[in-house]
């Protein structure tokens, strides 16, 4: 029998779900438990452990929704953990594809105005926590009144990255000093900083489908981009291999755009990658507090061998956009080279990073992501179940377990994503498609278009009436 014996820590305020899932995982990452392994039934290990089936059951469904283990019906819960070879330190050359095309041509927006937004990265504004924010707005212009008259550190406010320091840890597992961490005003700012710090390889791997402004970010300081297709457990780590990239950009928690999840194994071998090739492993872990199976996913960052790993998060998706804050954890030997440049770096308002730091110490940051993680919940639940009532065998939806938009497949094989996007927009909706790189394009692609609809920013009035809608200018599409 497999010994899952919880340590004795006399003092400890973990909770017992949370003290078997470390056990289990740290006896997968050590392999103690091999590939294929069954795990204990719930049955035997309550009784073995003296604990209570609810407690077993949220540490398995964690490891389930992380990739660590899966589920045979009616046999049980079973280990993934493939012992990968090594991977080559040298790759045969892929060629360079600086261009990934994945802007869509847009319809002429001048005739019907847009009612309803489908973007990806909306949030719900009306649950703004604004009395909460004016309250440490206030307290920050008071208690600083001398600050406030001088330029702050360009790296950031230390009172924040400290207290940037303390949440990631216990939030996203994510272990790094307050040395390590860059305030910055978005993602563009973060990779231009990256930029000026990285050595050797130029060529950076992005995801295809991916997120526009990043590739243009890398384009636009000099460093040539590939495209790497995404397939069902995230960037092909058999298509990176044969690239020649030194960098590669990745969004493991929640793919933008497909919504696809990256399993532990999959991340443990793109992590053995970026360590015999010495390259850089981009994170960026864009709305990671919102993983609605359970606990959210631990970040990449917190599976050891994070020396090669970048760590990039935001307040845009929890928070607000408006804000335009963010952060990024380098490894300690980006540091030196960080002092180097740090006469270069431009944080953003001091005023909101000092005001960030008490909205953070006073409780309310915790507070505002529990509430948010709710009620977005609650749209996602609700969004989903229309969408089949009103569609129902004529889409599939995935990318579902995290984040602010969804992946929707249109099936039928006459009409493109273009059209589409310009069904909706004649009826007044802005609907999104990221389509890939030519090359990566498969006859399944041409004959199941795909869009992204974010439900972050409709009100939860609205959404039976924005469903409608959709259906009223996709029908005769579908069913053409």
């Amino acid at each position: 029998m497999i010994d899952l014996t919880l340590p004795e820590h006399e003092n400890t305020n973990e909770p017992l779900y949370k003290q078997l899932y470390h056990r289990i995982r740290g006896l997968i990452h050590s392999h103690e438990l091999v590939d294929g392994a069954r795990l204990p039934s719930v049955r035997s290990l309550r009784l073995q452990l003296n604990i209570s089936k609810i407690t077993i059951e949220t540490a398995y469904q964690q490891l389930l929704a992380e990739g660590y283990i899966f589920s045979k019906p009616r046999s049980g819960y079973y280990v993934m953990n493939p012992q990968l070879p090594p991977l080559s330190s040298s790759a045969a050359s892929a060629g360079i594809q600086t261009v990934c095309k994945t802007q869509q041509a847009e319809p002429d927006r001048s005739a019907i105005p847009i009612m309803i937004d489908f973007h990806p990265a909306a949030v719900d504004g009306s649950a703004f926590p604004a009395r909460s924010w004016q309250k440490a707005i206030g307290e920050t212009l008071t208690n600083n009144p001398m600050l406030l008259h001088h330029y702050g550190d360009p790296q950031g406010e230390f009172e924040l990255r400290s207290a940037l320091s303390r949440y990631l840890k216990h939030a996203r597992s994510v272990v790094c000093t307050p040395e390590q961490i860059v305030i910055g005003s978005g993602i563009p700012y973060s990779i231009q900083v990256l930029c000026k710090l990285l050595d050797g390889n130029p060529l950076v791997a992005v995801e295809d489908p991916g997120y526009p402004p990043v590739k243009d970010t890398f384009l636009d300081n000099g460093l040539p981009t590939m495209a790497v297709p995404v397939h069902e457990y995230g960037i092909s780590i058999d298509e990176l291999e044969r690239s020649e990239a030194g960098i590669v950009y990745v969004t493991p928690s929640h793919q933008f755009p497909t919504g696809v999840t990256m399993p532990y194994a999959a991340r443990q071998q793109l992590l053995q990658w970026g360590h015999n090739r010495s390259a850089c492993i981009i994170e960026d872990d864009y709305d990671g507090e919102f993983f609605y199976s359970g606990r959210p996913l631990s970040s990449m960052h917190s599976l050891g061998r994070n020396e090669s790993v970048v760590y990039i998060g935001t307040f845009s998706k929890v928070f607000s956009p408006a804000l335009r804050l963010n952060y990024m954890v380098l490894p300690l030997k980006m540091l030196p080279k960080l002092q180097e440049v740090k006469h270069l770096l431009s944080a953003p308002s001091r005023v909101d990073q000092l005001a960030m730091h008490l909205f953070m110490e006073q409780g309310d940051w915790h507070r505002h992501i529990r509430r948010m993680r709710s009620l977005y919940r609650k749209k996602r639940r609700s969004f989903i179940r229309l969408l089949h009532e009103q569609f129902g065998h004529h889409i599939a939806i995935s990318g579902i377990n995290a984040g602010l938009h969804i992946e929707v497949t249109l099936k039928t094989g006459s009409c493109g994503t273009q059209d589409f996007i310009e069904s909706a927009a004649k009826e007044g909706m802005r609907v999104y498609g990221f389509q890939p790189a030519p090359e990566q394009t498969s006859p399944a692609h041409a004959e199941n278009p795909k869009v992204y609809l974010g439900f972050g920013g409709i009100p939860m009035e609205d959404m039976e009436r924005s469903v409608t809608l959709l259906w009223k200018a996709w029908s005769a599409l579908l069913n053409n």
